[in-house]
């Protein structure tokens, strides 16, 4: 292989990569950006999330919150950490997600709590209340999934429920009758 050879590969291989960066970072970040009409680093920072949860210790059925505190890149990646604060005592996990067109996943990893928990989130229209789903174990140990609201300001209970109540029809299937 002569010198212009090597130059030749060494070139074309800058290239690529050049071309590979641009398509996977910069493209992805303008579609995202155009798609959400906002840029996703707007969705970094301090956040409040209530959700149902079950503990046969406490009743049944109860509220709990979550308060988060998250970095988003340009890219959509998110890094930040998670406090369950409905837990005896409250916990912090560090969690992990994207923001993709219409829709954050978060995933929370912690010490305390050895089961993951997923958030999807969609209809990202506004930054102030984000719907979503929440899907972990509760406190017995039990999978479950409840309707959850991500948002800038901690939410009282009664305005999360009228949330829920108004959303139940839009989000969950409801069963078919069969005909005789």
């Amino acid at each position: 292989m002569d010198i212009l050879e090597i130059a030749i590969v060494t070139l074309s291989s800058v290239i690529t990569g050049l071309v590979v960066w641009y398509a996977t970072t910069i493209l992805s970040e303008k579609r995202l950006e155009e798609h959400l009409k906002v840029n996703s680093s707007e969705f970094s920072g301090h956040w409040e999330g209530i959700h149902l949860s079950r503990d046969d210790s406490r009743g049944g059925t109860i509220v709990s919150r979550h308060s988060y505190d998250l970095v988003v890149s340009k890219n959509g990646k998110i890094k930040g950490t998670c406090d369950e604060l409905a837990g005896n005592p409250p916990y912090k996990s560090d969690v992990n997600g994207a923001v993709r067109p219409g829709e954050i996943f978060l995933i929370g990893t912690g010490k305390t709590a050895q089961e993951p928990a997923y958030t999807w989130l969609f209809n990202l229209y506004s930054l102030d209340k984000i719907p979503g789903f929440h899907f972990t174990y509760d406190f017995d140990n039990r999978p479950y999934a409840s309707y959850m609201i991500l948002s800038r300001k901690r939410l009282d209970e009664e305005e999360y429920f009228t949330l829920l109540e108004r959303e139940l029809k839009k989000f969950y299937i409801h069963p078919i009758k069969k005909s005789k």
